[in-house]
């Protein structure tokens, strides 16, 4: 489990340029990318 604060973080790790690319997240919100669960 990750906190949104940290979605950040795990962005800059997974991924080798911000600007490409998107991690997804399952929640219980549903199913996202890490842009929308942040912006939630």
């Amino acid at each position: 489990d990750i906190v949104v604060r940290d979605v950040e973080k795990w962005t800059s790790n997974l991924l080798c340029f911000r600007q490409f690319g998107y991690i997804v997240l399952t929640t219980s919100g549903g199913i996202m990318d890490h842009e929308e669960a942040r912006k939630k």
